[in-house]
C-alpha cells in the first residue's frame, strides 16, 4: 500500500523561503548580468550552483512510502531506497520528543523535508527519510541501522507489523 509523505508546517516555512531567497538571487543576478554589472563568474555562483543544489535537493527528497509484500520502499523522484521484512529485527512508534535533541551529521534539515543521518545519544547514528514529525516509525535493522520514516498515515505501522508475522 502506498503512504504519502507530506511536509509539515516547518519544512513548508522553510522550503517557502528558501526557494524565494533562490528566486530573488536568480533574479538579482540575471539583472546584474543584462547590465554587465557581474561577469559570468558571478552568474555560475549566484544562478547555476544554488540551481543545481536546488534541484537535486529536490528530487532526492522523500515523496512517500511503499508497503509491499516483502519490504518497504523510501521513494523519491531520483530513487528508491528498499527495506526487505527479513532484514528488519524490529519496528517501533516514535514520539517527536524522541528525536528532538537530535543532531544532523550529514543530510538535510527542513528543505523538502528531514532526510540523511542523524545522531542522538538515545538512538545513536539513524537514517532519516521525513518529511514531518506527525507519525514517527523507526525500523531496525539486523545490521543495526536506525531508519526513520514519517507517514502521512499511523496505519503504515500497523501494517508493517502485520506484514513481517
Amino acid at each position: 500500500m502506498k503512504y504519502k509523505a507530506s511536509l509539515g508546517s516547518r519544512q513548508k516555512l522553510f522550503t517557502t523561503i528558501l526557494v524565494v531567497f533562490i528566486a530573488a538571487l536568480n533574479l538579482l543576478t540575471v539583472f546584474l548580468q543584462f547590465k554587465r554589472l557581474a561577469i559570468e563568474f558571478y552568474f555560475l555562483l549566484g544562478v547555476i550552483i544554488p540551481d543545481l543544489v536546488f534541484i537535486y535537493l529536490f528530487l532526492i527528497a522523500p515523496r512517500g512510502y511503499l508497503v509491499k509484500e516483502k519490504g518497504i520502499v523510501v521513494k523519491s523522484y531520483l530513487r528508491e531506497k528498499y527495506f526487505p521484512f527479513d532484514s528488519i529485527e524490529k519496528v517501533e512508534l516514535l514520539r517527536k520528543s524522541d528525536l528532538a535533541k537530535s543532531i544532523r551529521n550529514s543530510g538535510v534539515g527542513y528543505f523538502f523535508g528531514n532526510y540523511g543521518k542523524f545522531y542522538s545519544r538515545k538512538y545513536g547514528v539513524m537514517i532519516w527519510y521525513l518529511t514531518n514529525k506527525k507519525h514517527l516509525i523507526m525500523i531496525h535493522t539486523k545490521n543495526n541501522e536506525r531508519i526513520v520514516l514519517s507517514p502521512d498515515d499511523s496505519n503504515m505501522f500497523d501494517e508493517i507489523l502485520a506484514l513481517m508475522k
